[in-house]
């Protein structure tokens, strides 16, 4: 069938001039979008960047406080158990943030008479309270505390995992452990003690009040999150039991610790 000449115009010039055209559009739309994404996750990325500075300087003092309580253990040529006391309820008074002290002896180092000793201060009602954490709480050597046995085996300071310190604290809580020595040799732990669900009282965020934002540790659980009740959770069971997509930004050397604890 022969074409007319305004049709043959349509089919053979104008129609594959509207076709890249489209083409065109399409893909600069896909474009335009993809960079807008792109700016959006930069801009996410940026914050988050911003929010771990903010609570790692929340966290400084509080590692500071136990450094300076395993060094002053450390510097003093006779323990005395008063004295130490007296420690950990000035740490504990003059920083709101912690929530409660330790110093925690290995077995008769503190006193060859006494084969556990850790005396502990910590806040409960208003009030700062003494207490022994190996008489009155729990025998911290018994392999089930992870403040004690991480530092104990790598001799090293560490951030423990949120747990609940049933028997002393009796709370919701993360510490920072430090090992403390004698004569090169190790004597025992000094703990400062977060409660997790008082941390947004005392973190301020610019922009963060109603966010969906949290903070995790290395392994995924919930240190910091709005709702008190996600406190100490795994993210990976909150994603799982709310069907939630959510990308977690982390540090590299993180990585695979989250996988292992995700598989």
């Amino acid at each position: 069938m022969k074409l007319s000449f305004r049709k043959a115009i349509l089919v053979y010039i104008l129609l594959p001039i509207i076709i890249l055209f489209s083409a065109f559009a399409i893909n600069n739309m896909l474009t335009i979008k993809h960079e807008a994404l792109q700016r959006v996750e930069n801009h996410m990325t940026d914050l988050v960047i911003s929010y771990a500075g903010i609570f790692d300087g929340f966290l400084r003092p509080i590692e500071s406080a136990a450094i300076i309580n395993a060094s002053l253990v450390e510097e003093s040529e006779k323990l005395i158990e008063e004295n130490i006391y007296k420690i950990l309820e000035l740490q504990v008074e003059n920083n709101p943030i912690i929530y409660g002290a330790a110093i925690a002896f290995l077995p008769n180092q503190f006193s060859v008479d006494q084969q556990l000793f850790s005396p502990y201060v910590y806040r409960k009602n208003g009030q700062i309270i003494r207490m022994d954490i190996a008489t009155q709480g729990y025998d911290y050597t018994d392999g089930t505390w992870a403040w004690w046995n991480n530092v104990i085996a790598t001799g090293k300071a560490v951030w423990s995992e949120p747990y609940f310190d049933e028997g002393a604290g009796n709370m919701l809580m993360s510490t920072y452990a430090v090992p403390f020595f004698k004569d090169s040799k190790l004597w025992g732990v000094a703990t400062v003690d977060i409660a997790l669900n008082e941390i947004s009282n005392h973190i301020h965020i610019p922009g963060i009040k109603g966010q969906d934002i949290m903070v995790l540790s290395s392994t995924g659980k919930i240190i910091l999150h709005r709702d008190k009740k996600e406190l100490g959770k795994s993210i990976f069971d909150l994603i799982e039991e709310r069907s939630l997509d959510i990308q977690i930004i982390i540090g590299s050397d993180q990585k695979d610790e989250l996988e292992e604890t995700k598989a």
